[in-house]
């Protein structure tokens, strides 16, 4: 399997490369981020490479690195803005480390392709019915429990 392949199966994951990848004999180094709406899947992605990295001969390193871009640095020393925490940034560093890693892509693979794929959720489903469906009509339809008439007259006891 080739990096690219690789890289393809993370970015199905959610993963979006900030920098080109670095790859030498022994290592593959990635910086990137994180699609929003997709941190759960991230996590159970984090969990399945870790241990596939115990049981295997490659070892895996995910870190945070954390940053100020450097339009946020100038506005920050020229005064413009304050320090107050707003301006710090992170991404997510992988790194795949081993002898020949390249041979291990296909079983990095095979985890990643373990994580389950969110699913989309219905929430809305347009009703085939005019807007006035509830009107009340010879004394029948539908209406809210405070709004609804009773005693003999509607019972048809009276």
């Amino acid at each position: 399997m080739s990096k690219e392949a690789l890289i393809s199966k993370l970015l199905s994951i959610g993963f979006e490369l900030a920098e080109p990848a670095t790859e030498t004999v022994n290592q593959l180094r990635l910086i990137g981020r994180i699609t929003p709406g997709r941190k759960d899947t991230w996590k159970v992605a984090i969990e399945l490479l870790c241990i596939e990295a115990t049981l295997q001969s490659w070892s895996l390193d995910i870190s945070k690195p954390h940053f100020v871009p450097k339009p946020l640095i100038d506005l920050v020393i020229s005064g413009a803005e304050p320090a107050n925490g707003t301006h710090l940034f992170f991404s997510w560093r992988i790194i795949f480390q081993g002898e020949g890693i390249a041979a291990h892509y296909e079983s990095i693979a095979t985890s990643l392709a373990r994580v389950q794929q969110p699913r989309s959720e219905l929430m809305e489903v347009p009703l085939s019915a005019p807007p006035n469906r509830n009107a009340l009509k010879n004394g029948k339809g539908a209406v809210g429990v405070f709004q609804q008439k009773v005693g003999p007259m509607y019972r048809g006891d009276g």
